[in-house]
C-alpha cells in the first residue's frame, strides 16, 4: 500500500494517494498494537509516507503532526537499539524539518535538520560507503533551512559540501548518482540565487538543466522543474525575453506529461502569468491568474498555500489597477487565511502584512503605514534576522512611508531641509532614470544608481535593482495615451528616492552623492529617450529545491511584494 500511494502522488492522483496511504496507517496501527516488537517500525514508516501526502495537498498541520510522531516513534526505537534505527530516525527528522519550514516554525526546522546532519555525519565516518548518501541528502535540507533564515554563507557552505560528495560518488557510479548530483547543483543554484548572486546562479542552472536532459530525458518531472528553475532565474535576472518563453513550453509540457490539474502545471501557471506581469502585459496575466485560483481552488482547496498565492497576486493587481480600498479589504481577509492556514509568522503572511501596510498609505493614512511597518519590521527582525532581505526590504520601505506618500515627494517641511539646488538635482537625476531606460546605457546607469542608494548593502543594492526594473517594465508597457503620465510618474518617484537620499546625507557623504547624481545626469545626456527594452524583473516565482531521502520537492516562493 505504501508503493501504491507513491506512485499515485507521482502522477497526481493526490487525494487516492493521500487514502491510500491512511489505509497503511490504520492497518499498521493495529498491528503495532497487537504486537509492537514486529509492527512499531513499519507503523513510523507508513506516518512518514501520509505526512508527506498531507503536505502534498496542503493540510500542512496534520502532516506536520503525523511527521513528529514518526519521529517521536524513531527516536524511542533508536534508544533501544541505535544500530538498526538511528539512520531511520535521520530520514524522518528529515521530513519533519521540511514540514516545520512549510508551516513558518523556521528555527525549528533549521534545528531538527541540523540533528539529522550531525546523526548522519557521524553515521557516514563509522560506514561511508552506506550512508555519504544520506548525509549529502541531509546537507541539502540544511542549506536550505540555513537559506530560509537568512544564513546565506552557511547554506552555501553546507551545499557545497553536499555538491562535493555527490560529484564524487557519481565519479565512481554515475548511474546511481547522477541525478543526485544534478538535483544537488539545482539546490546550489538556488543557494547563489538567494544570495543574489545572479552570475553563478544562471550558468549552474543551465547545466543542471542540460544534465538533467540528458540523464532523465526532456519529459522527466525533474527536468520540467529544472527547467521552471532556470526561467526563474532569467526573470530574477530581467531576462524576461528568454524567461517567458520558457515558461510559456514548461507550461505546455506539464500539461500534456503531469496533466492540466497537476500541482506542478498549477505553479507554472501561476508563475507564468507573474512573467507577463513582470512584462507590463495584464491582458494575458490577469486571466491567467484567474484560471489558476479557480483551478488551485478545485484541486488543491481554498487554504492550500498555493491557492492563498494566487489571491494574493490577483489582489495586488486590483490596487495597483486603481481600486486601492477594495484591494485593502480583500488583502484583510487573506491575512486573516494566512494567519489561521500558516501562521502569524510564515514568511508569507510576513509579506501579506508588508502588502496591506502599502495599501494603506497608497489610501492616504501614511502614518498608519508607517505603524504597521515599524510592527513589520520587528517581527521580521525575530523571525529572519536583522540582515535578511525581507528584512531590509521592510527598512527600505518604513524609511520612505515615514517621510511621506511616495508619490507625493517630500513634505514641505522636509523639502524645506535640502537646498534648491539640491532639489533640482534629485528631480534632473529622476528624470535621468526614467530617460535611460530601454537605452544600451540602462544596465551601467541602473547598477551605479543600486549601488548608490544601496550604500554599501548587497541587499539593500538587489532591492533598488528590482525597483528600478520595475520602473522599466512600467514604462514599456505604458499604452498609448498613457506615456506622459506614467513617464511623470516614475520620474516623480525617483526625483523622491534622490531627495530622501540627499536629505539623510551628512555633509560629506551628500557631496560624494551629488557628485555621483551629476555624472549620471550627464551619462543621460547621451543616451536616447527609452523606447523599449525591458530589464531586470522582481522573480514572482518558485526557486525550487531538493529535500528528502527521495529528492521531495520543496518549493520556495517569491513574495510577489
Amino acid at each position: 500500500m505504501n508503493n501504491l500511494g507513491a506512485m499515485l502522488s507521482e502522477v497526481g492522483r493526490r487525494d487516492e494517494a493521500l487514502s491510500v496511504a491512511a489505509e497503511a496507517v490504520a492497518i499498521r496501527r493495529r498491528l503495532a498494537e497487537q504486537n509492537p516488537a514486529a509492527y512499531t517500525s513499519d507503523l513510523a514508516m507508513s506516518l512518514n509516507n501520509l505526512g508527506a501526502m498531507l503536505s502534498e495537498v496542503g493540510r500542512r498541520d496534520e502532516a506536520l503532526s503525523v511527521a513528529a510522531e514518526a519521529v517521536a516513534i524513531r527516536r524511542r526505537l533508536a534508544e533501544q537499539n541505535p544500530a538498526a534505527y538511528t539512520s531511520d530516525l535521520a530520514m524522518s527528522l528529515n521530513n519533519l524539518g521540511a514540514m516545520l519550514s512549510e508551516v513558518g516554525r523556521r528555527d525549528e526546522a533549521l534545528s531538527v535538520a541540523a540533528e539529522a546532519v550531525a546523526i548522519r555525519r557521524r553515521l557516514a565516518e563509522e560506514n561511508p560507503t552506506s550512508y555519504e548518501p544520506n548525509l549529502a541528502s541531509a546537507l541539502n535540507n540544511l542549506g536550505n533551512r540555513l537559506s530560509e533564515v537568512g544564513r546565506q554563507a552557511e547554506a552555501l557552505a553546507a551545499t557545497e559540501q553536499a555538491v562535493a560528495i555527490y560529484r564524487r560518488l557519481a565519479a565512481a557510479s554515475p548511474a546511481a548518482y547522477e541525478p543526485d548530483l544534478t538535483a544537488s547543483l539545482s539546490n546550489l543554484a538556488g543557494a547563489y540565487l538567494a544570495a543574489g548572486d545572479l552570475g553563478r546562479a544562471i550558468p549552474l542552472y543551465e547545466r543542471t538543466l542540460a544534465d538533467s536532459e540528458r540523464v532523465l530525458g526532456p519529459d522527466h518531472p525533474d527536468t520540467l522543474l529544472s527547467r521552471h528553475n532556470l526561467a526563474g532565474a532569467y526573470e530574477s535576472a530581467g531576462d524576461l525575453g528568454r524567461a517567458i518563453p520558457l515558461y510559456e513550453r514548461t507550461l505546455a509540457d506539464s500539461e500534456r506529461v503531469l496533466g492540466p490539474d497537476h500541482p506542478d502545471t498549477l505553479l507554472s501557471r501561476h508563475n507564468l502569468a507573474g512573467a507577463y506581469e513582470s512584462a507590463g502585459d495584464l491582458g494575458r496575466a490577469i486571466p491567467l491568474y484567474e484560471r489558476t485560483l479557480a483551478d488551485s481552488e478545485r484541486v488543491l482547496g481554498p487554504d492550500h498555500p498555493d491557492t492563498l498565492l494566487s489571491r494574493h497576486s490577483l489582489v495586488r493587481l486590483r490596487g495597483e489597477a486603481g481600486d486601492v480600498a477594495g484591494a485593502a479589504a480583500a488583502l484583510q481577509d487573506l491575512l486573516a487565511d494566512y494567519v489561521r492556514v500558516l501562521g502569524p509568522d510564515h514568511p508569507h503572511t510576513l509579506t501579506t502584512r508588508n502588502n496591506l501596510a502599502h495599501l494603506r498609505g497608497e489610501a492616504g493614512d501614511v502614518a498608519g503605514a508607517a505603524a504597521a511597518l515599524q510592527d513589520l519590521l520587528a517581527d521580521y527582525v525575530r523571525v529572519l534576522g536583522p540582515d535578511h532581505p525581507h528584512t531590509l526590504t521592510t527598512q527600505n520601505n518604513l524609511a520612505q512611508w515615514q517621510v511621506g506618500d511616495p508619490s507625493d515627494h517630500l513634505s514641505e517641511g522636509s523639502r524645506g531641509i535640502l537646498a534648491e539646488a539640491l532639489v533640482a538635482l534629485a528631480a534632473a537625476s529622476g528624470t535621468a532614470v526614467v530617460q535611460v531606460a530601454g537605452t544600451d546605457a540602462w544596465q551601467t546607469l541602473r547598477q551605479r544608481v543600486a549601488r548608490l542608494l544601496g550604500r554599501g548593502s548587497p541587499e539593500r543594492e538587489q532591492v533598488e535593482l528590482e525597483r528600478l526594473d520595475r520602473t522599466a517594465a512600467v514604462l514599456n508597457a505604458a499604452r498609448e495615451g498613457e506615456t506622459e503620465r506614467v513617464l511623470a510618474s516614475q520620474e516623480a518617484t525617483w526625483q523622491t528616492r534622490f531627495e530622501t537620499l540627499l536629505e539623510a546625507a551628512g555633509d560629506d557623504e551628500r557631496e560624494q552623492f551629488t557628485a555621483v547624481l551629476g555624472e549620471l545626469v550627464e551619462q543621460s545626456r547621451h543616451a536616447r529617450v527609452a523606447g523599449g527594452g525591458v530589464s531586470d524583473n522582481a522573480f514572482h516565482g518558485p526557486t525550487a529545491f531538493q529535500v528528502g531521502d527521495h529528492n521531495r520537492q520543496d518549493n520556495h516562493f517569491g513574495s510577489g511584494a
